[in-house]
Formats: C-alpha cells, sequence, structure tokens
C-alpha cells in the first residue's frame, strides 16, 4: 500500500486529473476501475474521480510497489510510452497520421487498438501519442506533471477510424469545448443487416439507397456487462441520443452500407441503437443475434464493421489551438477489412 499526502501547490484540483498526473502510465479505464473497487481511495473512503482535494488530504492506493513504480513512470530510464510506441508501430504497420500541428493530431485509429489502455499493461493509442511526441522531440517529460498530451475523443477497441489527439492543455481545453457543446460534427460509416420482415418503430425493414432518417431514443448503461440499453422514452438513469442516418448502397446477401451522423456521442450508441432498429452492425459480438453473428464470423468478418470516417471543425476565429483545424474537413478511407465486405457482402443471405 502506498500513501500520498496531498500538497498546497497540487490542491484544488479534481481527484481524477490528480491521479492521472501521479500515475501517469496507468489508462484513465484503470483508474476509474480502482477507485470502483476501493484500490484507490481518498481519506479512507471510496471516491469515483469528480472529487476535489485539498492540501493535507490522503489518497491510499492498494498497489504492490513494483505496480506502483510502474505506472508513477519516474524518471529513471526511458519513458513506458516509448516502447508503447514501437510495439503499435510494428503490431499495425504505422499508425496513419491524417493531420498535425503544434496543437493537434489526428490519427486513423485501427481496428484493435484501444484508444485508452484499461489495463496497466495494455498499450494504446494514447502510449504511442506520447511515444510518439517524445520520439520526435515535441515533449518534454518534465512537462508532464503539468499536463500530459491525451486523446480527447474515444472509439470502442474494434472501431476503426478518426482520433482527435490534443499536444497541449490549451488544445485539450478547446477540444472538450467544441465536443461538448456538439459543434465538431462526427461522421461514421458502417455496413448493416438489412433485414427482411416487418418494420419496427425505429426503422423500416427493407432499406434502401438514398433512404434517410433518424434514430432517438434513451441509452442505459449496464456497467457490469460494459453494455447499453435501448428506450423509446425516457427513464431514469438513461441518456437522451440522437443519430442521423442515411442509407448510402447494397452489399452482397442482405448487407447495406449505411452513414451516420452522431449528433450525440453515448456508449456504443450507433452499435445499439442500429441493433435496437432490428438492423445490427455486421461482426458485432455484443450487439448481434447469435445467427447473424455466426454468419458474419463464417463470411470472415472478425470485427464490428463501424468505421469514423470524417470529421468536420467548426469555423473558430476566436481559439488560438484551433487555428490550423478551423474550418476544416478531415477524412479516413475505409480499411482494407471493411472494403472487402462492402465488395463480397456475407457469404450466404441471413433469414
Amino acid at each position: 500500500m502506498k500513501e500520498i499526502t496531498v500538497t498546497a501547490d497540487e490542491g484544488g484540483q479534481r481527484l481524477d486529473k490528480y491521479l492521472r498526473r501521479k500515475l501517469p502510465a496507468a489508462g484513465t479505464s484503470f483508474l476509474y476501475r480502482m477507485l470502483r473497487k476501493k484500490n484507490i481511495v481518498l481519506n479512507g473512503r471510496k471516491a469515483d474521480g469528480s472529487e476535489h482535494i485539498a492540501a493535507g488530504d490522503t489518497v491510499a492506493l492498494f498497489f504492490s510497489d513494483e505496480t506502483f513504480e510502474k505506472l508513477s513512470a519516474k524518471e529513471t530510464g526511458e519513458d513506458p510510452c516509448l516502447d508503447a510506441y514501437r510495439e503499435t508501430e510494428r503490431k499495425y504497420g504505422g499508425i496513419r497520421i491524417l493531420y498535425e500541428d503544434r496543437h493537434f493530431l489526428l490519427a486513423d485509429k485501427p481496428a484493435g487498438l484501444l484508444a485508452q489502455k484499461s489495463e496497466a499493461d495494455d498499450i494504446s493509442l494514447n502510449e504511442w501519442f506520447i511515444g510518439y511526441l517524445l520520439r520526435s522531440g515535441q515533449a518534454d517529460p518534465s512537462e508532464f506533471s503539468y499536463y500530459r498530451p491525451s486523446v480527447c475523443n474515444r472509439l470502442d477497441r474494434n472501431t476503426s477510424g478518426i482520433m482527435l489527439l490534443a499536444k497541449t492543455l490549451p488544445a485539450s481545453r478547446a477540444a472538450g469545448r467544441a465536443l461538448k457543446d456538439r459543434t465538431l460534427k462526427k461522421y461514421y460509416r458502417m455496413l448493416i443487416l438489412k433485414r427482411s420482415g416487418e418494420d419496427t418503430s425505429l426503422m423500416p425493414a427493407g432499406l434502401t439507397p438514398g433512404m434517410s432518417g433518424v434514430l432517438e431514443g434513451y441509452l442505459e448503461k449496464d456497467p457490469s456487462k460494459n453494455k447499453v440499453r435501448v428506450f423509446e422514452g425516457p427513464r431514469d438513469n438513461a441518456v437522451y441520443s440522437k443519430t442521423v442516418y442515411e442509407i448510402l448502397e447494397n452489399a452482397g446477401n442482405g448487407l447495406v452500407l449505411a452513414g451516420a451522423e452522431l449528433v450525440t456521442g453515448r456508449t456504443h450508441q450507433l452499435r445499439a441503437h442500429f441493433a435496437a432498429a432490428g438492423h445490427p452492425i455486421a461482426g458485432d459480438a455484443k450487439y448481434s443475434d447469435p445467427a447473424f453473428l455466426k454468419l458474419c464470423r463464417g463470411s470472415g468478418i472478425r470485427r464490428q464493421l463501424l468505421h469514423s470516417c470524417r470529421v468536420e471543425f467548426p469555423r473558430i476565429d476566436d481559439e488560438p489551438a484551433f487555428e490550423g483545424l478551423s474550418g476544416r474537413v478531415i477524412e479516413s478511407p475505409l480499411p482494407e477489412d471493411f472494403s472487402a465486405v462492402l465488395k463480397t457482402g456475407l457469404h450466404m443471405r441471413y433469414q
């Protein structure tokens, strides 16, 4: 067990931000899980990370000395993010950089790579990013106690596409405001089931190119299963979600290519909403029925075919961090596995 006392200079900040600075090699998801399990406690009591700490507060971490040393990444030796950078480059054949300036980098995340690590030994795009900045001389580890470069948005592990990463604290704050007020527009492509049978209340059964519509509902998350349920009306602990969709083209044997604008950014929003509407995303192991998933696996589909393909930045003239991205559009082409299924479709038709 390790106990840390908050200093006068450290007081006034949120506990989760304090922990990220003290344990820079730990992922955000990992830290929240440690808080939930009471492996990290504040003043002897369970905390959720939103508490504001004060000088003299004590934070107890029920880790081994070895784990604490690893997660705190003290400046003895090479930063572990450099190893994560090299491992990510080797495993994925390099990460495509779509845009870069002195404040931001936009990367094309491959399917299979976490956005942020959930376990201490994970590698993620976040660690790749820090390793990239260190390797290119754009970051100094001595400054990480003030601000540690980080991803700004999230994509599920097996969702591919555009991610926004902030090099500077002003960039992180500007991105947070743009995401919160929804002026930054995000668009996706996905292959979904063209179901036969009757329409649902959310979406028609037969989907034809040119068809468009809006999916609205309320999403309730089950943290124990990391899964959400969709309800048509308001419900306690459920949050409103909205997606604008368009059917773009047919693929083989009952799949169609759909485009979607993510108006609200909820956990698993597109995956859960299309599944609830009767049109699950091809390859989605969490939200597809077993028969459809089996057919997808038999057709060589190994992940949900969901791709973040386009980000449109608002025109912002009074935000210095957005000087290079103001009014710009960044796009990412469909990855090879997605394009291959778009051409061939499923090997058999889903009944």
